[in-house]
């Protein structure tokens, strides 16, 4: 079998495994909240004082682990920077970015959210680049830095999770189209940027490999 089949059909292999896990657990966890007893926790029905010390916990913890992170980055081992650094301190500017991006444009259409369609479409535009990047000689630093960007930004502003559920929110024509839009969207980038250096005849591993 030709090398370049085998590669399309591994591709379409876990396109279609991915699709099916995240849509059976997201089944599995409608079943068990509906089957599970537990007790409605809202948090307008709290104590005043007890929503203030949540929403203060909440304020610090977040920036405080952050910076843990940043404190990592700059003053801890080396061997740290690739696998866990460089993705928590670039992560949350990509789930950010992702929040305001849907907030502006998933209100456009009640068929197709455009704001979650942009996310997952940048997000594989960016991992293509910075793959593109991790081909050519870089230093360690500036290794873990591009693979930082594919984990940790590209990870946080793109989601699977979200268009599971808006899918199930749309009629079976809808959440099809969606699917394909998605999918399209995302093999046109990698084409274009990835494909056409590869047709270029390099052949460079990326730099973490």
């Amino acid at each position: 079998m030709p090398y370049t089949l085998v590669q399309f059909l591994s591709g379409m292999a876990i396109l279609l495994i991915t699709l099916a896990a995240v849509q059976g657990a997201f089944q599995v966890g409608m079943h068990l909240a509906i089957t599970t007893p537990m007790v409605p926790l809202h948090p307008r029905k709290a104590p005043r004082s007890q929503q203030r010390l949540f929403n203060l916990l909440t304020v610090l913890i977040g920036p405080l682990c952050w910076l843990g992170a940043l404190f990592l980055l700059i003053f801890g081992p080396a061997s740290y920077r690739p696998n866990f650094s460089f993705a928590i301190v670039v992560g949350p500017f990509g789930a950010i970015a992702r929040y305001h991006i849907s907030r502006l444009l998933n209100p456009i259409s009640s068929t197709l959210p455009y704001g979650t369609l942009f996310c997952n479409t940048l997000s594989t535009t960016i991992v293509a680049v910075m793959q593109l990047l991790a081909r050519h000689p870089r230093n360690a630093l500036g290794c873990a830095a591009l693979k930082g960007v594919i984990d940790g930004f590209c990870g946080s502003l793109s989601t699977i999770s979200t268009m599971v559920v808006e899918l199930r929110g749309l009629s079976t024509f809808h959440s099809y189209r969606y699917i394909l839009v998605s999918w399209a969207a995302a093999q046109c980038a990698l084409v274009v940027i990835l494909g056409s250096w590869v047709w270029s005849g390099a052949r460079a591993g990326l730099c973490w490999q």
